[in-house]
């Protein structure tokens, strides 16, 4: 029983590690797009589906540090306030 406790923590380190990691490659393709991206960016550079690259963008979203916004052409822009102007 022990055993199966100790795969399962390995586990859920294994995927908290990748979120983070994840999560820091789009802070960095947000920083090299001036603070917005969309899904496809990341799904792109991340090499992931366009619905989980969505998914976690919008994990990310919290109207302060990361805020989404609507284009004209109907598109979720994520927008990285704090990038921007870099």
């Amino acid at each position: 029983v022990t055993a199966l406790r100790r795969a399962g923590n390995l586990k859920e380190s294994a995927r908290e590690l990748e979120a983070k990691q994840q999560r820091q490659r789009i802070l960095q393709l947000a920083r090299q797009r001036h603070g917005r991206l969309t899904v496809a960016d990341v799904a792109s550079s991340l090499n992931m589906d366009l619905n989980d690259a969505e998914q976690l963008l919008d994990t990310l979203v919290d109207g302060r540090h990361v805020d989404v916004q609507v284009t004209d052409a109907g598109r979720l822009l994520y927008v990285f306030p704090d990038l921007e102007d870099l």
